[in-house]
């Protein structure tokens, strides 16, 4: 070997360059699965440009007032959720702090601490519940035979009105009635969908019990009740049939 050669070895250590994501493509939805107050969306990812990783998922959820005439004033309006995904896997979110039997309309985002991707939106119903009580449930008129009660729609009814049940029953008189006398004995339910309901088989002078509660596609509601005592005949008190 000649004097002046020198051999020179050379160790690469440079790190693979890999090129960036440019574009995150949005979320496919897959399912949505709502109950009552909250709802799982599934989700998944497929992305166009390989180089795209998104690990996270975000879900904003908004009841908008055209979709929702009815309750507005209870429904809650928005929600949010987000969840670390793998983007080999399919993935789910869970969206809770919703309202009953309302309209929302989901926007989902996917992002990778750099890039976020365009919005993907879904529109789904949570399931209905039953309603709460009739408010202000009052006596507007009383005769001796008769009367009528009123009340108002419940402050909350999250699901399709079908009738109101009104249970009148007779609960005896204020009057001291001997042992071997019968009662007038009145049970009966009825139906309507006014809020408004007329009794005429009433007899003078005895206390009826009437309940009242609203049925939907979900089932019964809260009960609300009020006692009437119907007024006397004149001066004469309805006696009951007494056995000699």
């Amino acid at each position: 070997t000649p004097d002046n050669f020198t051999s020179t070895f050379f160790t690469s250590s440079a790190t693979p360059v890999y090129d960036a994501c440019t574009v995150l493509d949005p979320p496919i939805n897959s399912s949505v699965s709502p109950d009552k107050t909250a709802a799982v969306l599934g989700w998944t990812s497929q992305q166009t440009d390989l180089n795209c990783l998104p690990n996270v998922i975000d879900v904003y959820c908004e009841a908008l007032e055209d979709e929702n005439i009815e309750g507005w004033q209870w429904i809650k309006k928005n929600s949010s959720a987000n969840n670390t995904i793998n983007i080999n896997d399919a993935t789910s979110v869970y969206v809770e702090e919703l309202s009953e039997f309302t309209n929302y309309t989901c926007n989902a985002t996917l992002s990778d601490g750099v890039n976020t991707s365009e919005p993907k939106e879904i529109k789904f119903r949570t399931k209905e519940e039953v309603p709460e009580t009739p408010d202000n449930l009052t006596i507007t008129e009383k005769t001796s035979t008769s009367f009528t009660v009123q009340w108002e729609k419940p402050t909350k009814n999250p699901g399709v009105f079908i009738t109101y049940h009104v249970h009148v029953v007779s609960a005896g008189t204020n009057h001291f009635i001997p042992e071997s006398c019968e009662l007038q004995s009145y049970d009966q339910w009825n139906q309507t969908t006014n809020e408004t309901y007329d009794f005429d088989e009433a007899v003078p002078d005895y206390i009826y019990e009437v309940t009242v509660f609203l049925g939907n596609s979900a089932g019964n509601g809260s009960q609300a009740s009020i006692n009437i005592t119907t007024n006397t005949s004149g001066t004469v008190i309805s006696l009951p049939t007494c056995k000699l």
